[in-house]
């Protein structure tokens, strides 16, 4: 009996294709995140940053008003989560964990990249929000989101008006109940 060679072929393609996607499973499976985040436009971009006490999570917005959700894919969140939003300035920041929901915001006259001060320490105020009303929060409350201006990644420090970001640490009280999700907000400045 002859098996025709056109079968053949197609036989060993087919055997040829599984190897190679058996063979480059375990090389993908190493780079997988820990995490899914779905933003609210397509011109965002989040990149996600191990570091070596938890992770970084580094947002650009062209639009300067968005929202991301991030989902975990492991057991627990990570020790130390960080945000790091390029924007120009930080009129709103909310982050919302189930029920909770934190606010801050930046004073918008230190918010400008150009700003000398920019760098380091910038005036800012954070809240709770309970039912329809923000409830100011104290720099010792577990909520508290501490906020500071930094280079952004990739600036180059001789650059004249570069790029700033601001970083800010969720509070471990955040993940206390150890959420499957959080939701972040933001909005540059109001138009």
């Amino acid at each position: 009996m002859r098996v025709p060679l056109v079968s053949l072929r197609l036989t060993g393609f087919a055997l040829l294709a599984l190897f190679v996607v058996c063979l480059m499973r375990p090389i993908a499976a190493q780079n997988v995140s820990q995490f899914d985040v779905v933003t609210r436009r397509g011109s965002d971009r989040v990149q996600i940053r191990t570091e070596e006490d938890g992770v970084l999570l580094w947002v650009q917005s062209p639009s300067g008003i968005s929202d991301m959700v991030v989902t975990r894919k492991t057991k627990q969140w990570p020790g130390v989560v960080k945000l790091r939003l390029q924007l120009k300035g930080l009129e709103k920041l909310q982050v919302i964990s189930g029920d909770l929901s934190l606010g801050a915001r930046v004073n918008s006259s230190q918010a400008s990249a150009g700003h000398q001060a920019a760098i380091g320490k910038v005036a800012f105020r954070c809240w709770q929000d309970v039912g329809k009303r923000e409830q100011p929060l104290a720099v010792d409350s577990r909520y508290w989101l501490p906020i500071k201006r930094i280079e952004g990644l990739g600036s180059k420090v001789e650059t004249v008006g570069k790029a700033h970001d601001f970083e800010i640490t969720l509070p471990q009280a955040l993940f206390r109940k150890n959420p499957a999700a959080i939701t972040v907000k933001w909005i540059d400045f109001y138009r």
